[in-house]
């Protein structure tokens, strides 16, 4: 093993911070690193006597001298006492992906020094890993100790494996960090780095697919792998990745477990394989199925890809399909109770009939009320699925050539959310609709034509108020005074309570508001658990509480929204035996964030009546 003597790359850490090898010597004039300002010692003043003048020229003297020696010494120290160091890579030209290989570091001491606490850190690049480590472990540090004087120690090696960059060059990078003897304090370090070419994988991958097939046609995935290399691989094994679509039927490996992973066990130097899976893609026209192989070996009980290959097969215009709408749109937003009609769109684009033509749409939401349903289809209320055959519409019997219809449905919709927990949130109504019949076209391998079509309705939430008032309000922190039941012309102060429940999305641009009614004053004591507290518009006479967003669920499940503001109320002569009106109905309204409309709500007009407040009497009329 040849050594080269390192050139001029180490770095040096010292109490004057980190030099380079080319001139550690600090300057006392140059700018950055090394600069030494006198000035920084501090300042001393003195009178203007000659005894004092002279002694501060003593001073001043005495600190070059200092700044000097300490120049001096850590010259001599980084300069003259830097050892030199041999640091040197020893490993293939080229590597394959996947397979494992070594890379030796060798290091020497060429100096007549002894070298402390001598360290070797080896920084791997992105895709080549320590075998039998995690991915994370980026860096190898190895703790050498003490090298003495002309030592050429045996070199340390290291198992790596790189699995990604085909063609590609990694380059790879070594640092020895040492001190010397007796300036401990003062670490150097000498760094070295080499290439390596990343060839091509060690075990090729092919993967073949057709480009596109009917919805429902069988088709077959071709996988092929060869050993390239020349070495046995263990512990071998291929994993297929299907899209959700794919139906598997069978392949001519058998699977060992599942119906995509193989253990193929040892693969050895230039064997090949080749093996066939079959199946179908039942998806909506235009949709593309997405699927993935990776070969994979064993290296010191950690698994590595070897290589990684991936085809697509696209969803060809299908003889049949299916259309939705909901309430005439094909965008519309619900809500709680709505009537929702579906309408199913069918059509025959082939150029023959079809026999025996069969749609099913099976439902997918807890807010359905299947209770409700007005339909000519058969249900099954265990799979929630409704089917239309020739039995329930004479026209499925035979469907010609361009040929189609509509099939419709009437479903409502529950009076509330479901909600026990504060992700129970974006309430979605979903459709999967299927239509299919044993007629196939000619030269089509599939045992029915058949095709998919799905839609998806949002629900919108539901944001409600409730206006509660009371007289004896000490919970709230705001105390009110005057008589109750109130007296003509004596004010009588109540606290409005205003409490909001969001149920199932989250809302911005929350505005709750209610008009002052005759004789009510707004006092200014106001509390609020959310946004700012309620203010009051003496232009419109109308309270308003504003709310720039608020989560689903929140006054349902979780805090309490609320806002408290107080009013006062002197009633006239003409109000006595009645109940005064304080306060108007409350409105709330906000934007759904969800579906994008505006939810609205309101609750009911505040009257001294006080239905909420358990501490007065139910005859609270005014009195004279």
């Amino acid at each position: 093993m040849a050594f080269k003597k390192p050139e001029n790359r180490e770095k040096y850490h010292s109490p004057w911070g980190d030099v380079s090898g080319e001139d550690p010597t600090p300057s006392m004039k140059g700018e950055g690193q090394g600069k030494i300002n006198p000035r920084a010692m501090g300042t001393v003043s003195f009178s203007d006597s000659p005894n004092r003048i002279d002694m501060r020229k003593i001073i001043f003297g005495i600190g070059i001298l200092v700044i000097i020696i300490g120049t001096m010494a850590f010259w001599f120290f980084s300069r003259v006492g830097r050892p030199s160091v041999g640091l040197e890579f020893m490993s293939p030209s080229e590597v394959a992906v996947g397979e494992a290989f070594q890379m030796k570091v060798g290091f020497s001491n060429f100096s007549g020094s002894v070298l402390k606490n001598v360290r070797l850190v080896l920084s791997l690049p992105d895709g080549a890993f320590f075998v039998g480590s995690n991915s994370d472990h980026r860096a190898e540090e190895l703790a050498i100790g003490d090298l003495g004087p002309g030592s050429i120690p045996a070199p340390k090696t290291f198992d790596l494996v790189i699995v990604e960059g085909s063609q590609s060059i990694k380059k790879f990078e070594a640092k020895l960090i040492y001190s010397v003897a007796p300036n401990d304090k003062i670490v150097f370090e000498s760094d070295a780095e080499t290439d390596v070419r990343v060839g091509q994988p060690a075990v090729n991958l092919e993967m073949k697919t057709p480009k596109s097939v009917f919805s429902g046609e069988n088709f077959e995935i071709t996988v092929k792998y060869k050993n390239n290399t020349k070495n046995n691989f263990e512990n071998f094994a291929l994993q297929l990745s299907y899209p959700s679509i794919f139906q598997f039927e069978n392949a001519s490996e058998k699977p060992s477990r599942d119906d995509n992973y193989w253990e193929i066990g040892i693969l050895e130097p230039n064997s090949e394989t080749e093996f066939i899976i079959k199946g179908s893609v039942i998806g909506q026209e235009g949709s593309v199925a997405n699927f993935a192989a990776e070969l994979s070996t064993e290296v010191q009980g950690k698994r590595y890809a070897v290589n990684k290959q991936a085809a697509n097969v696209e969803v060809s215009v299908a003889p049949l399909s299916l259309a939705f709408k909901v309430n005439n749109s094909s965008a519309y937003a619900a809500k709680l109770s709505d009537s929702l009609k579906y309408t199913i769109s069918y059509k025959n684009s082939s150029d023959f009939a079809l026999q025996n033509v069969k749609v099913s749409a099976h439902f997918v939401g807890e807010l359905f009320d299947f209770s409700t349903v007005r339909s000519d289809a058969t249900f099954n209320s265990f799979t929630n699925t409704f089917t239309w055959t020739a039995a329930e519409d004479s026209r499925l019997a035979s469907l010609d050539p361009g040929g189609g219809g509509d099939l419709s449905l009437t479903i409502r919709l529950k009076d509330a959310f479901l909600i026990n927990k504060l992700g129970d949130k974006n309430f979605v109504l979903r459709v999967d609709g299927q239509i299919e019949s044993p007629t196939v076209p000619p030269g089509v391998d599939a045992l029915k034509t058949v095709s998919v079509g799905t839609t998806e309705t949002k629900v919108a939430g539901n944001i409600e108020v409730d206006v509660l008032a009371f007289y004896r309000d000490a919970v709230s922190g705001i105390l009110n005074s005057g008589p109750f039941p109130p007296r003509v012309d004596q004010p009588t102060e109540y606290t409005i309570h205003w409490k909001l429940k969001n149920y199932a999305t989250d809302v911005s641009n929350v505005v709750v508001s209610a008009y002052l009614q005759s004789g009510s004053q707004f006092t200014g004591k106001t509390k609020s658990t959310i946004g700012e507290a309620p203010v009051y518009d003496q232009g419109s006479g109308k309270v308003i509480w504003s709310i720039t967003n608020l989560s689903a669920t929140r006054g349902v499940v979780g805090s309490q929204v609320e806002a408290v503001f107080q009013v006062v109320l002197a009633p006239n002569s003409n109000q006595v035996g009645k109940f005064v009106d304080i306060l108007s109905k409350t409105d709330v309204e906000a934007k759904d964030d969800f579906t994008g409309v505006v939810l609205t709500n309101s609750d009911s007009k505040l009257t001294t009546e006080l239905p909420d407040d358990p501490t007065v009497s139910t005859n609270s009329k005014v009195l004279p």
